[in-house]
């Protein structure tokens, strides 16, 4: 047997151990940007909120504080694997629940596809080669095969030495290039999704990244319907546009009925409607309210149902919490109240106080990246004219915030 010979097998089976390795580790290129970020995967009868984890065939969300359900089972995160992942409509990365950190990472990823190195440019040429020639490669190799087989005869073994070969090429299976999308990489464009009631739903913004089953679309601005649950204090505190006060206690004239009252600031730059105070089953509260920047709103709940009030431990009674975003901006006076707030609820071992079961609907415009599967839309348009012979370095200036 030639030297070349023994050398080209030993060069296929290291492709393909290589591969194999590659594949049990690989993440999707989108997916896993968002690692540590706060998302809502979009489902289609529900939402799940949490902190993103990927893995190479799954995801995981990670809850804020643990729940019971009503099989009274403690859950502190959603694990979906791989085919039920293809049940999400879209996940989204509001930027008003980033901490500071992960909006300079944020920003720092979106510099870095805009404006890529030497090193991440030639990587991504090198990949896009391996997808664009992926076939031509397989099929090398398989010649490359045939002829080992005419030197080391192996009956029975012709769709083993086939898969090797495939298996030697396989690392490039989930990945995708389009030239098409890699013009529009850093630049606008608008998403089309078409919802199961088959109306239309369009987002526009910048093109960061796309594999073979999924795109991110960062920088976009959306208007609808948000629902922040009240009985979470930690997600409350994560989000940087509203700051909540918190006062739970008992009423002056009836000891046994407990009383919720919610004082809510608007932190953000734009106008949000406040809609109403919900449970799942039934109860609402209404509001109908508009609330400008920097203005507050005082709301007391004394008709709340009984399923609402289930968790709360009326020995721990009366609970006032300031939910403010850390990083927020105090006076000493509010300090000095929020210190002694979060030593009383550390002394009664409270890390995750028993609040009501309601949830606060509003409406504002929020600035998001979304996440869509491939399956569920398609980039209907550019949004904005790109030379894709000369295509220049996009300014910082020019970049989502």
């Amino acid at each position: 047997m030639d030297k070349f010979l023994l050398f080209s097998i030993l060069l296929v089976f290291i492709g393909a151990f290589f591969s194999s390795v590659l594949q049990q580790r690989r993440k999707d290129r989108v997916l896993k940007d968002l690692d540590g970020f706060q998302v809502i995967a979009r489902l289609k009868k529900k939402d799940v909120w949490g902190c993103f984890r990927s893995y190479p065939n799954a995801i995981e969300l990670i809850f804020s504080r643990p729940y019971r359900n009503r099989r009274d089972k403690t859950l502190t995160s959603y694990i979906m694997f791989a085919d039920m992942m293809k049940t999400i409509e879209v996940i989204f990365r509001f930027h008003d629940e980033l901490s500071p950190q992960n909006q300079q990472r944020r920003l720092q990823e979106i510099k870095r596809v805009a404006n890529p190195g030497i090193m991440r440019r030639a990587g991504r040429m090198t990949r896009n080669f391996l997808v664009a020639f992926q076939e031509a490669i397989g099929e090398s190799i398989g010649i490359l095969l045939t002829r080992v087989q005419k030197h080391m005869p192996m009956k029975g073994d012709d769709k083993r030495m086939q898969k090797l070969g495939a298996g030697s090429v396989s690392f490039a299976d989930n990945m995708a290039y389009e030239a098409v999308l890699e013009n529009y990489i850093a630049h606008r464009v608008v998403v089309e999704m078409r919802l199961d009631n088959d109306s239309i739903v369009e987002y526009e913004g910048y093109l960061k990244e796309y594999s073979a089953d999924w795109m991110s679309i960062v920088g976009c601005q959306i208007n609808e319907e948000s629902k922040l649950p009240l009985r979470d204090a930690n997600r409350l505190m994560l989000q940087r546009v509203i700051d909540f006060h918190l006062d739970l206690g008992f009423s002056d004239d009836d000891p046994q009925q407990i009383i919720f009252r919610l004082q809510l600031t608007n932190k953000g730059d734009k106008t949000i409607s406040l809609c109403h105070i919900e449970d799942s089953n039934g109860y609402q509260h209404q509001i109908s309210r508009e609330l400008t920047p920097e203005e507050s709103i005082s709301i007391e709940l004394t008709d709340l149902p009984e399923d609402s009030l289930a968790e709360i431990d009326p020995g721990q009674l009366p609970l006032s919490l300031p939910l403010i975003a850390p990083e927020r901006v105090v006076s000493d006076s509010e300090t000095t109240q929020k210190n002694a707030v979060d030593a009383d609820v550390e002394e009664q071992g409270l890390r995750y106080p028993a609040l009501p079961n309601v949830t606060l609907v509003y409406y504002s415009t929020r600035a998001v990246d979304v996440y869509v599967p491939r399956s569920h839309g398609l980039i209907r348009h550019g949004g904005e004219y790109v030379d894709a012979r000369r295509k220049r370095r996009v300014r910082e200036d020019s970049l989502p915030e």
